[in-house]
């Protein structure tokens, strides 16, 4: 098994947060005919884009872009994703509220594998519990959190990625968007767990829909944004 790590997604966004607003959330790509900046990569994909949950105006937090796929941070996952042509998971990590998430963000409509999505979050919740107590919410984006549309996992879902899930990291306010793992070792290792426990039954359940053992050329793709960037569903 293949496992690609992408842990910084908005490099730019990124280093703004160390030298300018330590709570930037968008890309820093310059919106032609208005004085903000940016635009919202987790409203900017080509799922639901530019429905409820995603904002028109330049100036919010959440502000879509004027099309789908417009920032090259968003851009460059979707080439990857597109010639790769073997991804069976995809996991999103950001914080925080701690929740896992599965499509979808922009409909009330269920995904298909809506039965088997939650039953795989709620062993991977499970079993994230075991390890400090730690108590998640899970369910789709919609009904979970808020409505979201041009999220990243309803792309990679309707992309054909079945095991496309969000983690929202810890806590629910006490550390937010500022986790510190050296004064809060659940943070980095409760999550830990908590992704293991994904993986782990991912693969319980790949085998019981009949493979014996993981394909040839399976692959997983993660994407961090643990304390780099701070972002939300």
């Amino acid at each position: 098994m293949d496992i690609f790590l992408e842990i910084v997604t908005n490099p730019d966004g990124y280093y703004c947060t160390h030298t300018n607003n330590r709570m930037w959330r968008k890309t820093r790509k310059p919106n032609p005919g208005s004085s903000c900046i940016g635009t919202d990569p987790n409203r900017n994909w080509d799922a639901g884009f530019g429905g409820p949950g995603a904002s028109n105006s330049p100036c919010s937090e959440t502000y879509r872009g004027p099309k789908a796929h417009s920032e090259s941070e968003v851009k460059s996952i979707v080439d990857f994703v597109k010639s790769h042509g073997n991804l069976k998971a995809f996991v999103s990590i950001h914080s925080y509220s701690q929740m896992l998430l599965y499509p979808y963000g922009y409909t009330t409509t269920p995904c298909k594998d809506q039965s088997e999505l939650h039953n795989l979050a709620r062993k991977a919740i499970t079993d994230l519990a075991s390890l400090y107590g730690t108590s998640y919410r899970y369910g789709s984006i919609i009904n979970t959190i808020y409505q979201a549309s041009g999220g990243t996992i309803d792309w990679t879902y309707n992309q054909g990625i079945k095991y496309s899930h969000t983690f929202e990291l810890r806590d629910t306010g006490r550390y937010g968007f500022h986790p510190a793992c050296q004064s809060d070792p659940p943070y980095c290792q409760g999550d830990l767990a908590g992704s293991d426990g994904h993986h782990g039954a991912y693969q319980g359940q790949h085998k019981l829909e009949g493979s014996p053992r993981q394909p040839t050329g399976l692959s997983v793709i993660v994407l961090l944004y643990i304390g780099l960037w701070p972002t939300q569903v």
